[in-house]
């Protein structure tokens, strides 16, 4: 073997390993790639998720509201009627009393 040889050969094996590690190299960063591939499509799935789940929350909203407006407007109709009630009651029950005021004078005066 010549000394050109050596140099060389030892030449192509540092190029060798070199070309090795940038191999090695490369496997890592695309093993890399495909982990972050995962990772946004996972992320993805995620930010679809959370939509759908705010889509709801807003569509709950919306039906409350309706809810709320139409209880509020059927306590006001039951205040309407409970008013109108209670005035129809106090009438009655004032009828009653000057009836049997009257019917208690009426039975006094025919006593005496």
């Amino acid at each position: 073997r010549s000394p050109a040889g050596d140099i060389q050969t030892t030449a192509i094996d540092i190029d060798y390993r070199s070309a090795r590690e940038r191999k090695r190299e490369i496997k890592n960063i695309s093993r890399s790639m495909v982990e972050i591939q995962g990772m946004f499509t996972e992320l993805s799935s995620m930010v679809i998720e959370q939509g759908t789940i705010l889509d709801r929350i807003d569509q709950n909203l919306t039906h409350t509201d309706r809810h709320l407006k139409d209880a509020g407007e059927e306590l006001t109709q039951a205040k309407g009627t409970t008013s109108q009630s209670t005035k129809c009651w106090l009438g009655l029950l004032i009828f009653i009393i000057i009836f049997t005021v009257v019917v208690i004078v009426l039975i006094r005066s025919k006593r005496t």
